[in-house]
């Protein structure tokens, strides 16, 4: 791996830990953050392995106790809790994204980060009605019913703002 690849994938990594502190608590627990807008932005722009790699990284520093999580959080209780679920779904919807960048075609890449956040939303509700002793249906109408509209909202952004970040890195002559 080059220092290029090294610096990109800290950057990234920076990213999703800043944008999980955008976080408003809702009721059942479980915050609205910007964190599934940064882990499919970094595998849309950097690639399934990069993408994957970056955000195994801000997991296993929030794991070990940097509090890079939504609302400053950190440890293994964090991902093992009720919310766990959707971060170690992280990587999956960061190498969909990524594997969906190497066609130029936006409406794919809506497509497939539309397909894995979903399988992330609902490993999410899996895992929160582990935690609360509850069925999935109840879990993932307190999980996934408050997050689709903002879900969509974010995949959109997604989208966009890969569009223009992708012209630019490619205009500029960075390679990624």
């Amino acid at each position: 791996m080059k220092i290029k690849d090294i610096a990109h994938i800290g950057f990234f990594t920076a990213i999703i830990a800043v944008c999980a502190q955008v976080s408003v608590p809702l009721i059942g627990g479980v915050p609205f953050t910007l964190q599934t807008f940064a882990v499919a932005l970094t595998g849309l722009i950097l690639g399934w392995k990069k993408g994957a790699i970056a955000v195994l990284i801000y997991i296993l520093i929030g794991a070990v106790g940097v509090p890079v999580f939504a609302q400053f959080r950190s440890g293994l209780s964090v991902l093992f809790g009720p919310t766990g679920g959707f971060i170690l779904a992280f990587p999956i919807l960061a190498i969909a994204a990524g594997f969906a960048g190497r066609k130029n075609s936006p409406i794919m890449w809506g497509a497939v980060i539309t397909a894995a956040t979903g399988f992330m939303l609902f490993l999410g509700g899996v895992f929160f009605a582990i935690y609360q002793e509850v069925t999935v249906g109840q879990a993932l109408t307190v999980t996934v019913s408050p997050f689709i509209i903002s879900s969509l909202i974010q995949i959109g952004l997604v989208v966009a703002v890969g569009r223009v970040l992708r012209h630019a890195i490619i205009k500029s002559g960075i390679s990624i």
